[in-house]
């Protein structure tokens, strides 16, 4: 099993809001693709570990984080080794 890093972890929300500002699509796919382009060595998460990565940032259908008065119920069951 892929054990994310705290490094994997917030390259992934970096990423993801880079994109995202410079309008360009920002899924899993896409961030995947551009942590190739920069570099970052493998391993790489799955796209399933970024979705997931995403999710408990809050990053999700063009959030950009989590907001006050947000609740955390669809983050509280995900569970990622770092």
């Amino acid at each position: 099993m892929f054990k994310i890093t705290p490094d994997i972890f917030e390259a992934v929300a970096f990423i993801r809001l880079e994109l995202y500002n410079l309008g360009l699509p920002c899924g899993s796919k896409f961030i995947l693709k551009r942590m190739k382009e920069y570099g970052i060595p493998p391993p790489l998460p799955s796209l399933s570990s970024i979705n997931n990565i995403l999710k408990l940032k809050s990053l999700t259908h063009k959030r950009t984080g989590f907001y006050s008065g947000d609740t955390l119920h669809h983050t509280e069951n995900i569970k990622i080794p770092i």
